[in-house]
């Protein structure tokens, strides 16, 4: 048996359940919900099921005819005869055309020939002769249960057992029904976040925004831990952990603001990252870190789009463990010349030529500058070749706002000795800035 395609929602691993007529689109439960109501989309039904009901009508049909053989009446006789031939020739027809669905892989189809043989088995219940019989073989039934009730106290027992035992397991398909319902009415409350992709440097749209309540229950239902976001909250997102990388998978709108926020372990070039950090950054966040625990990597990939958030990030942005060439450096400082703490941490700076940083930093506010481990001699090297960190402060050094507003260098793991730092700082006008080492 073939199984479901996956939700063609962009990114989304997980198996269709839902087919739209309109767009003809696979979608699974969570995306359904999120965009469409019930009636616009068809629920998938496996061909087993189909399959199934197949046999149970067949084998309804063949005991319905054989029992009614019996009867004295030869008119009922033929005319049960020729319902039933009647009834079997439809189930042939869905049985070839199940055939077919299966090969053509049409997998919306088979829900639609399930309801063909309930609509047989309706008109099953609803003859005349099938009543009268069904009515004869209930009431058999009840007399024979009733002379054995008499004779076995012990099986009427047993009876009572299975219907209390039965009262639980309904109690309790009740109550899973009631905890599913909870669930996809709390993705429905996602339906109305519907944020726009925009281009670099450009307002995003901040009406359209997930509900903290509603970001909190979606958290917990894909990753299934309990979250309160708010302004104080430091979320962070591991994205090699598949379920973190889900609960990313299914955001399409801002994010409620938050204290901090952290991408962690990113793959290369992920269309997800990049889909999110497009339309649904949080519309307000005080620190962001990006790429820690990250393979080093080029930061091209990203670059953009992690420029792209700058105005929601009000106080710090950190960088780590990517490559950045002197341009991408510049149009990071460029994005982000207004907070107040800039860093690239275990980041290898392509720092071999003076980098062009003025223009980037006109009118910047930056205070710290954090280098954690930039110069290590896995990355720059900076104990052998002072040079590159010479270059780096040489082009910081070109903008006169900056000169104003840093108060802090950290260079922790950078292999660069306090007094040779402060040399190469106050050279290029930064005498007011402190060195941490």
């Amino acid at each position: 048996m073939k199984s479901f395609p996956f939700c063609q929602f962009k990114n989304c691993n997980y198996e269709a359940k839902y087919y739209i007529l309109g767009v003809q689109s696979y979608l699974c439960e969570a995306h359904f919900v999120m965009k469409y109501s019930q009636g616009d989309g068809v629920r998938l039904t496996t061909p087993a099921e189909v399959k199934e009901r197949i046999e149970k009508v067949e084998k309804a049909l063949k005991i319905f005819l054989v029992t009614s053989q019996t009867k004295q009446d030869r008119a009922v006789k033929e005319r049960i005869l020729k319902f039933c031939d009647e009834l079997t020739c439809q189930l042939i027809v869905i049985k070839a055309k199940l055939v077919e669905v299966d090969f053509k892989e049409l997998f919306y189809e088979y829900t639609a020939l399930k309801n063909q043989v309930n609509s047989i088995q309706t008109l099953i219940d609803d003859e005349i002769d099938f009543i009268q019989f069904t009515r004869e073989f209930f009431w058999s039934l009840i007399g024979e249960d009733y002379q054995q009730e008499n004779n076995n106290e012990a099986h009427n027992e047993q009876i009572d057992k299975l219907q209390e035992e039965l009262k639980l397991k309904e109690a309790k398909i009740e109550e899973l029904e009631k905890e599913n319902s909870d669930l996809l009415r709390t993705i429905q409350g996602l339906t109305s976040h519907k944020a726009k992709v925009v281009q670099i440097g450009e307002e995003r749209d901040r009406e359209d925004r997930i509900e903290a309540s509603d970001f909190n229950d979606l958290y917990k239902y894909i990753v299934g831990e309990t979250i309160s976001v708010g302004p104080e909250y430091k979320l962070k997102l591991i994205l090699k952990d598949i379920k973190h990388m889900e609960f990313l998978k299914c955001l399409d709108s801002p994010i409620p603001a938050l204290n901090q926020i952290n991408l962690e372990s990113i793959p290369k070039n992920d269309e997800c990252v990049k889909h999110f950090l497009r339309t649904s950054f949080p519309v307000r966040v005080q620190k962001f870190h990006f790429g820690y625990r990250t393979e080093l990597s080029d930061i091209n990939d990203y670059v953009e789009d992690v420029g792209g958030v700058n105005q929601s990030v009000e106080e710090r942005f950190y960088i780590w463990s990517f490559e950045i060439g002197a341009e991408n450096l510049a149009f990071l400082l460029s994005m982000y010349r207004n907070i107040r703490f800039f860093g690239t941490p275990y980041c290898k700076l392509d720092l071999d030529q003076v980098p062009d940083l003025a223009e980037a930093l006109d009118g910047t506010t930056i205070e710290g500058l954090d280098l954690y481990n930039c110069g290590h001699p896995s990355l720059g090297n900076w104990s052998k070749k002072p040079s590159r960190f010479d270059n780096l402060i040489k082009g910081l050094g070109a903008s006169e706002d900056l000169k104003q507003s840093l108060k802090e260098v950290n260079l922790a793991g950078c292999g660069m000795e306090r007094y040779a730092a402060r040399q190469i700082l106050d050279s290029y006008g930064f005498q007011n800035a402190d060195i941490r080492v």
